[in-house]
């Protein structure tokens, strides 16, 4: 009970302390403040992950991306259509990795359980190599899953602010 009470008080402490750096965080008066999204450059480092406003405060990666939906510019529309591709991507190799995994469980395990008898028919022989090759196929699934998400993570945290910024840099100079 006391580790609950400690785990909630730090987490609420947390949420002041978050909270009141977005309130002291000044801005320059061209870019309107954050609430209303106004024109706001966006400062990116992509090796650590993180996007900043005005270099100081930091801008959650999703929100980033949903505030870049309502642009209607051409480059900003294509890195969410490439993020969108590589997220559909992703899933897809997701579910072939749960589904190749479960299967060459199953298949493996019916395979196994007709090695009751001392001899095996060729059917179960097959039926344990297609198991094999499908429990086989989880890990390569897996590894081939980690590609799209790095891809995904790219566009934005380096070529979805670059985008965005050269937006933002085109509609202050009109």
């Amino acid at each position: 009970m006391n580790k609950i009470i400690f785990y909630l008080t730090v987490f609420a402490i947390a949420v002041c302390i978050k909270t009141t750096a977005q309130q002291n965080c000044s801005f320059d008066n061209r870019y309107n403040g954050l609430n209303n999204f106004g024109l706001v450059p966006v400062y990116y480092n992509y090796s650590s992950r993180q996007l900043f406003y005005n270099g100081i405060m930091p801008l959650n990666g999703n929100a980033f991306l949903g505030m870049c939906r309502g642009i209607n510019d051409f480059k900003v529309q294509q890195q969410i259509a490439r993020y969108d591709q590589l997220t559909k991507n992703k899933k897809r190799l997701v579910a072939l990795t749960i589904v190749s995994g479960i299967g060459g469980y199953l298949l493996s395990i019916g395979s196994l359980a007709g090695f009751s008898s001392y001899r095996s028919s060729d059917s179960q022989n097959a039926t344990l190599a297609v198991g094999a090759l499908a429990l086989l196929a989880c890990p390569v699934l897996a590894i081939s899953t980690a590609i799209p998400h790095q891809k995904r993570k790219e566009v934005v945290f380096r070529d979805l602010p670059a985008a965005y910024n050269f937006y933002v840099e085109s509609q202050t100079k009109k």
